[in-house]
């Protein structure tokens, strides 16, 4: 007998692994089943799987992440069948790693989804369930009973989705509804195979004792079943139940079980990855009238060069003595020509009264060069390599406002690739503060310079946006004369942007691309048809030079959190052939 013959289920994350798996199940059992998902050719995959089979079945395109998406997608099926009986929030990923290690944006992306977009599939699938007297069916994980290293933050949010289910059961009784928690230990998805920033990798290796993996087929009859019978929690597998009683019973001795071989040596591992270098020394102002131009910093830099440190070197004398440094530049008015020139180059849209929020970076070519020509900093200020970009723009800036510029050595971190260097930049006029960023640079060590040791692997890096994401693709071609372009708006005319003869004279084969060209262009992509509200943050990672003349593909991916009118854009500017990244980052206002 089919227990949920004339029901209808809706399931979250219903492509693949567990999800699909529950969706065939459910399919088996009578139900007309509706699957939701960022990847439509999953969807279609489960579906025609379902009908194959014989039943019915419905694709529907969601993002848990977007509240009116999930509305959307509870109309749709409301609509379509006329009643929704069972709602599976299934969707979910996993970020792994130290505590220490992760910044906080890894544990914002792991509660959006697992937390926070949870939350929004019940909080819209309950006014249909209501109607029915249906059931809510969360998957949490055995992760939410028992901690366990490098697992922190995904842990934290399986035991938020515990509570959840705990609360929800309590608070739906009586109602009709019933509220079923499901907590699987080792079960085959593609959970392991997405990497912490929610991508698949298809080349990711399961590292979990295959003896104790089970099956999804048979993790998704336990979960129909505990739904069929309104069983308010379940632990799947033997191993998962022991685990669960074990923590609950002697709790330290199954956490020292399992951080084995990762406590005070692994820690010293990870952490030798990247130390903060401490700056003691009494801090150094300098105040400058004008910036330098580019042939004035080159010749600065040369007749400075007699007894400085090489790249990527600091000295234990250096280091005693380290100081911070803050150069300050006041009064600066903005160049009407150069910001025509800078909009032209970069396609930024002429609002006219609105300064680009990338273009302020521009105005701190002085004072950078002031600090990394002063005696008191460290490193050689040839071969630095920008690696990062963050701004924040707190509210529009005119054209014709004047402006204070301070820019400050801010830290400085030794990694396995050399010393990053952090410069932290600040524009106020009349008094508040308007706009902020944050420049890294790295002085490579000798081994990155050589070639022998980069700290990174010879695999092919992964894209930041997925082909099966919904992305928009722009194509952009970049001419052999954008960095001299770029370089009259900017005034940054390093040599190896410029022409083919001048870039060969630093190592490059052909003039590269400035990295703040590549930012500020595919900031004008963005601006030019999404509106965004103050402060708006963008946060950048410099990947390979942009060869020229070239074609890059610039992918944007709309995300917006349940619940918030922040908007939110990831970007990839990639070569439009090779599909190498040249930058990744987001943008949110």
């Amino acid at each position: 007998m089919q227990r949920f013959t004339d029901r209808v289920v809706w399931i979250t994350g219903g492509g693949s692994g567990i999800g699909r798996a529950v969706a065939l199940e459910f399919a088996r059992e009578g139900a007309s089943v509706a699957v939701s998902g960022r990847r439509m050719e999953k969807l279609s995959e489960t579906v025609a799987a379902i009908e194959t089979m014989g039943g019915r079945a419905l694709a529907v395109p969601c993002d848990v992440m977007d509240e009116a998406s999930i509305a959307a997608a509870v109309l749709c099926v409301a609509e379509t069948w006329g009643r929704i009986d069972v709602a599976v929030a299934n969707a979910g990923y996993s970020v792994m790693g130290r505590i220490e290690d992760l910044n906080l944006e890894y544990w914002q992306r792991q509660f959006d989804v697992n937390v926070f977009g949870l939350v929004a599939t019940v909080r819209a699938a309950l006014p249909e369930l209501q109607k029915t007297q249906g059931r809510v069916v969360l998957l949490g994980s055995v992760a939410g009973f028992v901690p366990f290293p490098k697992g922190a933050v995904y842990a934290a949010s399986k035991a938020a989705v515990r509570m959840i289910g705990e609360t929800l059961s309590a608070e739906l009784r009586g109602s009709g509804v019933s509220c079923t928690t499901v907590h699987p230990a080792y079960v085959e998805s593609e959970i392991l195979r997405v990497d912490n920033d929610g991508r698949l990798r298809e080349d990711r290796k399961d590292p979990r004792p295959r003896r104790l993996v089970w099956k999804a087929d048979k993790a998704a009859k336990a979960i129909v079943n505990a739904s069929y019978h309104r069983r308010r929690e379940v632990v799947l597998s033997a191993y998962g139940k022991i685990a669960v009683g074990i923590n609950r019973l002697a709790p330290g001795l199954l956490s020292k079980m399992m951080g084995r071989g990762t406590g005070a040596k692994g820690r010293a591992a990870s952490s030798a990855q990247v130390r903060r270098v401490e700056m003691v020394g009494e801090p150094k102002y300098i105040t400058i009238d004008r910036s330098p131009g580019t042939a004035a910093i080159y010749l600065r830099s040369l007749l400075r060069m007699p007894g400085r440190p090489h790249q990527g070197v600091l000295t234990s004398e250096c280091e005693r003595t380290l100081k911070s440094i803050e150069a300050s530049q006041f009064g600066v008015r903005i160049n009407p020509s150069r910001l025509a020139q800078f909009r032209e180059v970069c396609g930024s849209p002429n609002n006219g009264f609105v300064v680009p929020p990338a273009y302020l970076e521009c105005l701190f070519l002085g004072p950078m060069a002031e600090i990394v020509l002063s005696k008191a900093f460290p490193f050689s200020p040839f071969g630095l390599i920008h690696t990062q970009q963050r701004i924040t723009l707190l509210r529009p800036i005119d054209p014709d406002e004047t402006l204070d510029l301070s820019c400050r050595l801010a830290e400085i971190r030794e990694t396995i690739r050399g010393f990053e260097i952090d410069f932290a930049l600040r524009v106020d006029t009349a008094g508040s503060e308007v706009w902020n960023g944050t420049t890294t640079v790295l002085s490579r060590n000798k081994q990155v310079r050589s070639g022998r040791g980069t700290g990174r692997t010879k695999t092919k890096p992964m894209p930041w946006i997925q082909n099966e994401e919904p992305f928009q693709s722009i194509r952009i071609h970049v001419p052999e004369n954008t960095g001299r372009r770029y370089a009259a708006a900017s005034g940054d005319w390093n040599p190896h942007h410029l022409y083919a003869a001048t870039a060969r004279l630093l190592g490059y084969r052909r003039p590269i691309a400035h990295g703040m060209w590549t930012f500020a262009r595919v900031l004008a992509v963005i601006e030019a048809d999404r509106p965004f509200t103050f402060p708006i943050e963008v946060n950048a990672l410099f990947k390979r030079p942009i060869f020229m003349p070239t074609e890059i593909e610039i992918r944007l991916l709309d995300e917006q959190k349940p619940g918030g009118s922040t908007r939110s854009v990831r970007f990839e500017a990639r070569d439009s052939r090779s599909g190498e990244p040249h930058m990744n980052g987001s943008m949110q206002g």
